[in-house]
This record gives structure tokens, sequence and C-alpha cells, in this order.
């Protein structure tokens, strides 16, 4: 699909702002820490589940691979854009929605960065421990995706420790998630 088709397209499902299509914004996608990994044909900056729904139906639809971003630092190798390719920018979708001290609980958007889910839980009497070495830029998303590690002695974070993650999955079908019986 050209460029300048699959730009347009993008902008039709979630609104130019959100639809970056300019040479340097897509070098800037394809770039991590330690180099540039490729250049996709655009980026989209989703700001709810119902754009990135739509962003995958799209994609499925028009055979567009879809990688998703998050801080960037791509120390797991998680980022490799090809020219044809849809950057996912999950950084737009960043808020704590809730943090239930009692229940252990946070609930959070894919965008929010470790660091910040950290201090919210600090604030809220509790101690969020995966410490990776990103922490001051990793996203929450790309964390339990990886099954991140602490760096402080202990592993904290498995997928036992992810009670619920809402996930759109481009060409299946909805289930609801199961529920993990370990408490957090």
């Amino acid at each position: 699909m050209p460029e300048c088709a699959l730009g347009s397209d993008l902008r039709r499902i979630i609104g130019s702002d959100a639809v970056l299509t300019d040479k340097a914004a897509r070098v800037w996608a394809g770039t991590d820490f330690i180099t540039q990994r490729g250049v996709p044909a655009a980026v989209a900056r989703p700001t709810s589940s119902d754009q990135v729904v739509a962003l995958l139906r799209y994609a499925v639809e028009h055979s567009v691979p879809i990688v998703p971003r998050g801080g960037a630092t791509n120390l797991s190798g998680a980022i490799a854009p090809g020219d044809e390719s849809l950057v996912l920018d999950l950084t737009s979708m960043n808020r704590i929605v809730e943090i239930d001290a009692q229940a252990r609980r946070a609930v959070v958007e894919p965008g929010v960065i470790n660091a910040d889910l950290k201090a919210a839980a600090a604030a809220a009497g509790l101690v969020y421990a995966p410490d990776p070495a990103s922490t001051p830029i990793s996203t929450i998303a790309i964390i339990a995706l990886m099954r991140c590690r602490t760096a402080v002695a202990f592993p904290v974070f498995s997928p036992a420790d992810v009670l619920h993650i809402r996930a759109h999955v481009a060409g299946f079908r909805r289930r609801e998630p199961a529920v993990s019986d370990h408490q957090l």
C-alpha cells in the first residue's frame, strides 16, 4: 500500500493529529537507544482502546504489519519496523486510572511509565517492584508483555501478577480474559 494512502486512511480512522507520516517522525519511530532499527510507513498515536481496535481492524484488512512502541529503549529487541509497517505508539495512553490499595490493584493504560506507576503506588502505601534499568522511561505494557523481572534481587513480576490485560488482538474474536487465582 502506498505510504500516502496509508496515512490518509489512518487519518480518517483516528484523526490527523494522531497520525505521523513525515520522514523525521518515521525515523524517530524506528530508532531506539542503540540504533535505527527500520523506518515504518506511518506512526499512529491512539488515545483510546476504541482507536486501537479500529487501527488493528484496518491493519488486518489491509495486511499492514503492526509494531507496538512504548518507551523505545528496545533493550529487549522488540521493535524493528519494516517499511510497510505501522508503528502503534502507545505513549499517549498514559493514564493511571485507579490504584486500590486495599485490593493491591492498579488499573492503568498501556503507555504509563514504570516510574510513574511506582510513585503512584508508593503514594498509596504500596510497592510496585519491577525495576528494569529503563524504569524512568519504560512503559507498563511492554514491561508486562516482556515478563519483566526486577534488578533488586528477587523476581516479582510474573504472569500470575497480571490479573487482567485488556488486549486487542487483530483477527481474533474477543474473549473475556481469565483472572488469576493468585494474590498480588
